[in-house]
This record gives C-alpha cells, structure tokens and sequence, in this order.
C-alpha cells in the first residue's frame, strides 16, 4: 500500500502576540518531526507559518498522528501553536493545492481553544470567514450586524455576553454564571441587545447572522475561540 502524503502547517497563536522568526518555527516543527518519529519528505516557511509534507503509511495512521499531534502540542510545544493538516489524497500536481489548505486552516484555527491538528472539515466556517476577513463585504456585514454594540460605549461589553450566549447555544444559565451577573439582570442585558441591534434573539436566522458577525469579529481580532 502507497503512503498517504500530509500536509502539515504550524502558525504561533495566543492573543495576537507577535509571530516569532520563520526560523524559530522552522525548529519547532523540526522538533515535531523528531519527537514524533515521522517521516518528513520537505519543510519550508512561507510568511508567518512553518510547512511540511509527511509520509504517513495509511489513512488509519493519519488519524492516531491527529491525536499524537493534540497531545504534542499540549504538553511539549515551546509556545502554543495552531497546526493546520491537510490529508486528502491527491495528484503529484496537486501537491501545491493541499499546502495551500494546511495552511489556511492553520491560520483559520489561530486561538483555537483546545489547540489540536485541525482539518478543514473540523473547523469549516472558520476556514471560510478566514477566507473573506480581507473582503469589504465582510466587513459592512460586521458593521451592519455588530456597529451599535462596538459604538456603544460603556455597553461594549454586551458584545462579550452576547458571544458567550451565542456560542453556548442560548444556555441562559452558563451565561448568567460565567458573567456573574443574576438572570434578571442577564435578561435585561439580552433584551438590550435586541434593542440596540434591532434583531430577536428568539430568531434562529438572527441567531445566525449574529454568529457568524461575532465569530468572523473574533478571528480578525485574533482573539481565541473556544470550541463549544
């Protein structure tokens, strides 16, 4: 059976610090490779993000280095990194194509919480709001959807509430609790919201739009993300 080739593409993350030397990340994924035992067929840097190309003996044993990877990242990594990966099986031609994508979802999964060797199909809308964040389309839809909270004044943190709301499935409790604040006083806060913003947040459209408004405002912040 042929190897499978992987992409693999590492990007430092952590609240917009600054990125360290391409030569610095060169040496953590060189410290990847032979901390793991892998079998690495090119390195190379381009902008702010270290790449390789792996030889992996199948598609089983892509999945088990995912995990070696999460567990490296964890507990060996010298600073917290976002590490794209890209294994889908493709042509000699293509080899571009899947470096291309490594390291877009590496950039995607920047502030990712937890940190892990993410795939495009782990982290999707991040990948496609990563894509349109340079776009002015993308950004009259965040100031459409997002401005009256970003205007307001000492009510800005509404946006924070708002994130934690949306991002937990509307869970009134964990809201309230992870804002220490009462629920009379969360509801108050919601209904805020709505006025500010002119929307329902008993509308799954709503909900929606304002999700994405907030997520896409987080990754061009550079602000970590929980996986929730």
């Amino acid at each position: 059976m042929s190897d499978v080739v992987v992409a693999l593409s590492l990007r430092r993350t952590g609240g917009g610090t600054p990125g360290p030397r391409a030569d610095s990340l060169n040496a953590v994924a060189a410290k990847l490779v032979y901390d793991l035992d892998l079998r690495s067929l090119a390195l190379g840097n381009r902008k702010d993000t270290a790449t390789m190309l792996l030889a992996v003996r199948d598609t089983e044993a892509v999945g088990e280095l995912r995990t070696r990877i999460a567990e490296w990242v964890a507990d060996v990594a010298p600073y917290p990194v976002s590490v794209g990966m890209c294994d889908r099986v493709v042509e000699p031609a293509e080899l571009g194509e899947v470096i291309r994508e490594a390291e877009l979802v590496a950039k995607a999964g920047h502030g990712l919480i937890p940190l892990s060797a993410q795939r495009l199909v782990d982290i999707r809308l991040r990948v496609l709001l990563t894509q349109l964040g340079t776009t002015p389309a993308l950004h009259r839809f965040l100031g459409a959807m997002l401005g009256p909270l970003t205007t307001a004044g000492s009510e800005s943190h509404l946006q924070e509430l708002l994130w934690t709301y949306l991002s937990t499935d509307g869970n009134k409790s964990i809201t309230a609790q992870r804002h220490q604040i009462s629920r009379p006083a969360l509801y108050r806060r919601l209904h805020r919201i709505e006025t500010l913003l002119g929307v329902d947040l008993s509308s799954a459209e709503d909900q929606v739009s304002l999700y994405v408004a907030l997520l896409a405002d987080r990754l061009t912040a550079g602000a970590s993300v929980s996986a929730e």
